[in-house]
């Protein structure tokens, strides 16, 4: 399940929804002109609500027109938003004799289900939830995250799986290279497993999973490319020679090729005895 960058599809559709928001006054309570009496009036003021943008993120501004953003500014940008709508309730003024701004309820509520509306009609598997939005995990990943905890009874390797897959379904970026990291901890303990020898215990493991003899060199070969992986880029360790992983879908990547083979390993290890000694 490949997880788009939310500037394809999902931005423009959200961008749609503020500009809804505003034109219905609900960003007026937060970011209305102020009037003599510093009280909020009528329509949103755009300056106001692009300095507010650029609190939360750093730059740019509303509208966004420039649309370049990284996953974990729009994630910050629907939270922000989210927790900026209300209903408002005109109130007369008795200072200015105009008719302002008051707080009526939060449209938040409204907000979210607009939200996940979008995600459901572009079949994202995101969803927003009390204030936050997350990662929906897949019943497949879900179901076979839960199989491992009777796959072995290593609990620290139990523990890095489990805490690898919350990690990575908790909906930014650098949650989601966190579970990467600890899912190649796992990895590399799975190795560990069969000796404290790990050179041996690599052997030994290959040729335990290999369910065809002729299957030894490319699954032995598969186990040195991700581990050599795991070296090459700052997953686990943090070198000056290292490369840093920057694309999301390489990310996602990675994270399931190293979940798929931790899970297959633990598998056959459970359903084929040890040899004779």
């Amino acid at each position: 399940m490949t997880i788009e960058p939310l500037r394809f599809r999902f931005w423009p559709a959200f961008a749609a929804l503020v500009e809804d928001e505003i034109a219905n006054g609900r960003l007026d309570y937060a970011f209305g002109h102020k009037a003599r009496c510093g009280e909020r009036t009528a329509a949103c003021d755009y300056e106001a609500l692009s300095r507010a943008v650029r609190q939360q993120i750093g730059r740019s501004g509303w509208p966004i027109e420039k649309v370049d953003l990284l996953d974990r500014e729009i994630l910050t940008l629907t939270e922000f938003f989210a927790g900026s709508v209300v209903e408002p309730a005109p109130l007369m003024c008795g200072y200015c004799e105009q008719y302002h701004i008051a707080f009526g309820h939060s449209a938040t509520d409204d907000f979210a289900l607009s939200v996940n509306g979008i995600f459901r009609s572009l079949a994202l598997p995101m969803r927003f939830d009390d204030g936050k939005l997350i990662h929906d995990r897949s019943v497949v990943l879900s179901r076979a995250a839960l199989e491992i905890g009777h796959l072995t009874n290593d609990t620290a390797l139990l523990t890095l799986i489990a805490t690898a897959v919350d990690d990575f379904f908790d909906g930014g970026d650098d949650r989601r290279w966190s579970g990467l990291e600890k899912i190649v901890d796992a990895f590399e303990r799975t190795k560990a497993l069969l000796s404290k020898n790990k050179r041996e215990s690599v052997t030994t493991l290959i040729n335990r999973v290999s369910p065809h003899i002729d299957l030894v060199e490319p699954l032995a070969a598969l186990f040195r490319q991700l581990t050599e992986i795991g070296n090459q880029y700052s997953i686990r360790h943090h070198e000056p020679s290292q490369q840093p992983l920057t694309d999301p879908s390489l990310v996602e990547f990675l994270f399931f090729s190293y979940f798929n083979l931790v899970r297959f390993a633990l598998t056959r290890l459970r359903d084929v005895p040890p040899p004779a000694a």
